[in-house]
């Protein structure tokens, strides 16, 4: 089994799908904001969580390194916000901010396939 795989075969049918619903008009008008979700955001993200894992994770017998606070703290930040969305359609939320998230959620979740 080719690890690769999933990225290869699994994904690109879901990112089109995740684009072909989405309204163009609406994202065009958030795609800056959902930029600086992804990229920015992100960064942070791993950031300050990298730093909470190192400080206050203890394994017993070892001590915990920078590269596996991060590497928990890049597993942990990508969300899939498929359950953030059902609950905004649900709650009747403006389309703007469903696709706000969902722009956002594209670009992540895109960026494998790029780079």
């Amino acid at each position: 089994f080719d690890p690769h795989a999933i990225l290869y075969v699994v994904l690109p049918p879901l990112l089109f799908e995740s684009a072909s619903s989405m309204s163009w008009h609406v994202l065009r008008k958030v795609l800056p904001s959902s930029a600086i979700l992804a990229v920015p955001g992100v960064a942070v993200n791993i950031a300050l969580t990298g730093i909470y894992v190192f400080f206050s994770c203890t394994v017993p017998g070892s001590k915990l390194t920078w590269s596996a606070a991060f590497l928990l703290a890049s597993i942990l930040s990508a969300t899939d916000p498929v359950a953030v969305v059902a609950a905004l359609h649900a709650l009747g939320a403006p389309k703007k901010l469903s696709t706000l998230i969902e722009g956002e959620s594209l670009l992540n979740d895109g960026s494998p396939v790029v780079f």
